[in-house]
C-alpha cells in the first residue's frame, strides 16, 4: 500500500498553559484534549493516533473486551480525492491486553506486518467512527474489510474491536476538506 499520508497537513494547536511547568515550559501531560485540540487536528494523522490511544486507555469497555487481545493494529483509509483523501492514510495501533501502548501514522513496514489490518473508504471510516454502523455489520456488507489477518481469530475479539471504533470515534477531529472550527 504505496503513498501513506505523513501527518504534516493539519497545524497542531499551541499547547495550552496547564500542559507546561511552570519552570521549563516542558509539556507535562498530553493525555487531555481540548475542544481547540479536538478541532484542529485531522483524522488519520499523527496528532488523531495519538488521541485514538488516548481515548483507548480511558475506556473501560475497550480494558474489559480487549484483555487478552494483544498485537499490532492498522486502521487504513483508502484514497479518495473527492474527499479531500489524495493518498491513503493508516494508523498503526500496539495494542495489549486492553491498553494502547502507543500509536501513531502506520510506516510501510507496520502496514505490511500487524496482525490486522482494517480497510476502508472515508466515508465508511466516518460512519464507523460516529458509530452510524457497526463494524461486524461493515465487515459483513463489504465496506469494512480485513486487509491483513485472519477473521476466525478476529472472530474472538469482536466485541474489542468494536470498543476499539467506539473509541476512536471519541478522540474526534476533522475530517479531509473540511476547514478547523473557527
Amino acid at each position: 500500500m504505496r503513498g501513506l499520508h505523513r501527518a504534516g497537513a493539519p497545524v497542531a494547536a499551541p499547547v495550552p498553559e496547564e500542559y507546561r511547568s511552570v519552570h521549563a515550559g516542558d509539556i507535562v501531560s498530553t493525555n487531555h484534549i481540548t475542544r481547540e485540540m479536538h478541532d484542529a487536528m485531522e483524522v488519520f494523522t499523527e496528532d488523531w493516533a495519538r488521541a485514538c490511544c488516548d481515548a483507548l486507555n480511558r475506556s473501560e469497555a475497550y480494558r474489559a473486551s480487549a484483555a487478552t487481545w494483544e498485537g499490532e493494529i492498522v486502521l487504513a483509509m483508502s484514497p479518495d480525492p473527492a474527499r479531500g483523501v489524495d493518498a491513503e492514510r493508516a494508523i498503526y495501533i500496539d495494542a495489549h491486553h486492553g491498553e494502547c501502548r502507543r500509536a501513531h501514522v502506520a510506516t510501510p513496514a507496520e502496514l505490511a506486518n500487524a496482525a490486522f489490518v482494517f480497510s476502508a473508504d472515508p466515508t465508511t471510516w466516518r460512519r464507523l467512527l460516529a458509530r452510524e454502523v457497526e463494524p461486524v455489520a461493515a465487515v459483513m456488507q463489504g465496506k469494512l474489510r480485513l486487509a491483513r489477518g485472519n477473521v476466525f481469530a478476529l472472530a474472538r475479539y469482536a466485541q474489542a474491536a468494536k470498543e476499539m471504533i467506539a473509541a476512536a470515534g471519541q478522540a474526534g477531529g476533522r475530517w479531509p476538506g473540511e476547514g478547523a472550527a473557527a
